[in-house]
Formats: C-alpha cells, structure tokens, sequence
C-alpha cells in the first residue's frame, strides 16, 4: 500500500495503520542493533572506535523513528 504525500501523516497517526507498525518495527531492530553494537564492544570483537559511528548512526535513526512513532 503506498501512502500519498498528502495523507503520510494521518496515516501514521492511526495505531493500527500498517505505517505505525513498520515505524515500530525500525525502530525496535534499530534500538537492537544498537544493543548488538555495545556486546560486540563489550566482548572485544571489535573496538569501540570501529562501532562507533554505526552506534551514534542507530542513535540518529532511533531518535527519527521515535518521533514518528509518537506523532
């Protein structure tokens, strides 16, 4: 189902519209991956200066994908 430019925002709006979920689904899989991140860190397969800009980059999208989330 596309949703027109117009109509994105109602769309949205409406909890159990097929766009809210897809929003809450990215943003659990984005809030996971950021999870993932801090165990691969935590377990030193890899440094926290090779994930880092991955984990902020999940940092920025989350943040996105809660606001509209919450609109």
């Amino acid at each position: 189902m596309k949703v027109k430019p117009e109509n994105s925002g109602t769309a949205i709006k409406d909890v159990g519209s097929p766009e809210f979920y897809r929003i809450k689904i990215c943003e659990s899989e984005t809030s996971e991956t950021q999870y993932w991140l801090e165990v691969i860190v935590k377990l030193k397969w890899l440094s926290w200066e090779k994930v880092k800009c991955e984990y902020e980059e999940r940092g920025e999208l989350l943040a996105i994908f809660t606001s509209i989330g919450k609109k």
